[in-house]
């Protein structure tokens, strides 16, 4: 894995992230020429949906092979990792490991929300399981590839998923709350004084 890295760095996650940025706009382009401006809106959005998956797998386990002295681990008790990388001296690779299994999943709820159509408070529980289940997937494909699984980081992930479900919800509430004031606003100017 560090040799891998070594060599290929973040180019796959960029290469990644460009072609995702490419797909989106073509999709939303062919949309907008097929079917109209909402159509293209519900295909972006799944487009960026599946463009977020695609670069949190290559990001997480695209490239690496792991290393085989090492073998594979397990951490399952919960929260281990994470008190002590809070607890540590706080180096810049444990902060961002942190937060960084947090943002990552972010995009996740966001989109997720946003796509389903169920009752809000189904789809931000949806979303958070939705987060929390990519991310199993993933620590358990690392566990075959001899390298390390960890709990904390499912944890972190469908934490990461749950704070953009709750963001996207406070912002379909908002969008429904401005709506109703200007309903509420144009039928009391369209009444008699």
């Amino acid at each position: 894995m560090t040799r891998a890295w070594n060599v290929a760095g973040y180019t796959p996650v960029i290469v990644a992230m460009l072609a995702a940025v490419v797909v989106i706009l073509l999709v939303a382009r062919v949309s907008v020429a097929r079917g109209g401006a909402r159509l293209a809106l519900k295909a972006t959005m799944w487009t960026m949906l599946a463009a977020t998956a695609g670069v949190i797998l290559v990001a997480t386990i695209g490239f690496s092979v792991g290393d085989a002295e090492a073998g594979s681990r397990v951490n399952i008790h919960p929260l281990v990792e994470i008190r002590r990388g809070l607890r540590s001296s706080a180096s810049d690779a444990t902060m961002a490991n942190l937060y960084g299994n947090i943002a990552m999943f972010v995009p996740i709820g966001v989109l997720l929300v946003w796509l389903w159509t169920s009752p809000l408070i189904a789809r931000v529980i949806m979303a958070t399981i939705a987060g929390a289940g990519l991310s199993l997937i993933i620590e358990l494909t690392q566990l075959t590839l001899s390298r390390v699984a960890d709990i904390d980081d499912v944890i972190l992930n469908g934490s990461g998923a749950l704070l953009g479900a709750v963001a996207a919800a406070v912002v379909v509430v908002l969008l429904r709350v401005v709506k109703w004031v200007r309903r509420w606003w144009r039928g009391r100017g369209a009444t008699p004084a």
